[in-house]
């Protein structure tokens, strides 16, 4: 029977994000998990440390589970006590609760909907006044006319005639790179793995150019290629914002895993093999994985 034991966790907050953990005991090597609820946020390998600091990017209730082990005995696990932490985001940003409409029904409203539908009420689309099909709806959203102006807030892309929408005042926005209007400010806002689902939906609807476009906004804001060709399962997640992550377009991720900074997930340099990934898989900070595949259910470290 082992006799290896961890006598206690310590924890103590530092600039309100970062939580530093020490155990106490006397095992060999440590390990430990960051847990935010129920889930794994962050886990750290075996070594002989047994001090760790975390920063704490979302608030919620936070623990770290600590497990300690001698050669050739079994793990031991303990416990810090729940702490409560608001972590480094600066909590819900104020948004104006208005809906948005958006003038006209083209490659460049249906982007700004899929965009601003992550953290605003998209309403609808206003067609022009010379318009004589029939549209009822785009992507679930209805299309007006302009018998039936709705009230809210109205967007449009840079150059629309106002003319042909009986002069409505709209906040405009440009679909280049380095603008500075409405339409970045709220793409600012959105996490690298969601401005990846949105650029994944263009690319299903055939908006490649569109895709593209927010596939070079994460490039240039996160130092990270996560290209709209590659599918990425529901739940997965960039740790740290995805900064310096490098995905393969061919890449086939899994659900629930988590990317760390400065990964790489490529393929073979004769183009055999792509990768392919199972789920509930964590990929360490650093790592790199040509090709694969790669099962669920496991740690990757280098």
């Amino acid at each position: 029977m082992s006799d290896t034991r961890i006598d206690s966790v310590h924890t103590k907050v530092s600039d309100w994000f970062q939580l530093r953990v020490i155990a106490k005991g006397n095992a060999q090597l440590y390990a430990c998990y960051l847990m935010r609820a129920h889930e794994v946020v962050q886990k750290i390998p075996y070594s002989h440390d047994a001090d760790w600091t975390f920063n704490v990017l979302q608030p919620g209730e936070y623990r770290v589970r600590v497990f300690g082990k001698n050669p050739g005995g079994d793990p031991v696990i303990s416990s810090s006590p729940t702490i409560k932490l608001n972590g480094l985001a600066s909590g819900p940003r104020q948004t104006d609760s208005s809906p948005i409409y958006f003038l006209g029904v083209n490659r460049m409203t249906v982007l700004a909907a899929l965009i601003c539908n992550r953290r605003r009420k998209v309403a609808g689309f206003i067609l022009p006044r010379n318009f004589t099909g029939t549209k009822s709806s785009v992507l679930g959203w209805p299309v007006y006319d302009l018998t039936h102006l709705p009230v809210g807030t109205t967007w449009a892309p840079k150059g629309t005639d106002s003319t042909f929408y009986e002069n409505i005042v709209a906040q405009e926005y440009n679909c280049t790179p380095g603008s500075h209007d409405v339409l970045s400010q709220e793409m600012n806002q959105i996490s690298a793995i969601d401005l990846y689902r949105i650029s994944h939906d263009l690319f299903k609807l055939g908006l490649i150019s569109e895709a593209g476009f927010i596939q070079g906004f994460i490039q240039s804001k996160y130092n990270s290629r996560v290209p709209y060709e590659a599918q990425i399962g529901t739940g997965t997640r960039l740790g740290i914002g995805g900064v310096g992550a490098v995905i393969h377009p061919k890449s086939v991720i899994g659900k629930n895993c988590v990317i760390g900074q400065q990964v790489t997930i490529g393929g073979r340099v004769n183009g055999t093999g792509f990768p392919v990934i199972g789920d509930n898989v964590f990929i360490a900070p650093g790592a790199k994985i040509l090709a694969g595949p790669i099962g669920s259910n496991v740690a990757l470290h280098r």
